[in-house]
């Protein structure tokens, strides 16, 4: 049984991520809880999970821990927590082909970086990885580029009002990465982020944000730790389209007289 939906995810406000937060990384913890424990865990309102459980299609909480109880029946979730389908992924790329808000955003995006001095991908742990691919392609495009994968690398000394920043966070909360943008921010550079949802830290530190609202995924390993599986392919092909059109913009300025 599919929990969460791209369109539901993607209509949450602050608080109501904070119930889907907390719930896909503790479902069979949530699943015995009833509304004020579930409020107090994650830290909102009874109004809030209300609130939620109403836009996830359930009529009341009551219904909402039913369909928890029965998705966790169904996937044996021994080993693996909210596995994604690839639904969402399909549903996102092709919101995305037909979206013209996200082409402006993209426009704009190129646009502050093909007119940056130089590029500063950051990211940290899976996020690192994808910030080396970004800085892989731009370069291949033709952009002065840096990839900054170690949190405790040194925050600039002096103005950065000639670079753009590119954040990349699953969470949009990692402390490290928070400094590393507030840091630049604060030297004048311009700062571009993509996150799973909108309603984060990094995200509204951001000139520009671009979300994908995947499902969460974790898996299990050793001692009750879980690791994210929270899919990735969004973030390619943001990166992907980003270069693209950089590319363009970068051509465009040297075809100019």
């Amino acid at each position: 049984m599919e929990l969460f939906k791209y369109e539901q995810i993607s209509s949450f406000n602050k608080g109501e991520f904070r119930v889907y937060n907390y719930v896909s990384a503790h479902l069979k913890e949530a699943a015995e809880m009833n509304i004020r424990e579930l409020s107090a865990a994650a830290e909102v309102s009874t109004t809030t999970v209300l609130r939620f459980c109403s836009k996830v299609e359930c009529d009341g909480y009551t219904e909402f821990k039913y369909r928890l109880k029965k998705s966790l029946e169904e996937d044996d979730r021994g080993e693996v927590k909210n596995l994604l389908s690839p639904e969402p992924v399909l549903q996102f790329v092709q919101k995305s082909m037909k979206s013209s808000t996200l082409q402006r955003k993209l426009e704009e995006a190129a646009r502050i970086c093909a007119r940056a001095e130089r590029v500063v991908f950051i990211g940290s742990s899976t996020s690192g990885y994808l910030a080396s691919y970004g800085a892989h392609f731009f370069a291949g495009a033709g952009v002065n580029v840096t990839v900054i994968t170690d949190m405790f690398y040194p925050l600039p000394v002096s103005s950065t009002e000639r670079l753009a920043v590119i954040a990349l966070s699953v969470s949009g909360e990692t402390g490290n990465v928070i400094r590393q943008i507030d840091g630049y921010r604060k030297k004048g550079a311009r700062v571009i982020s993509i996150t799973n949802t909108d309603q984060c830290t990094v995200a509204k530190m951001s000139e520009l944000n671009f979300p994908y609202y995947m499902p969460l995924a974790y898996a299990s390993q050793e001692d009750d730790v879980w690791t994210s599986l929270t899919t990735q392919v969004p973030v390619v092909y943001l990166i992907e389209a980003m270069t693209s059109k950089v590319y363009a913009e970068l051509r465009k300025q040297t075809e100019a007289p």
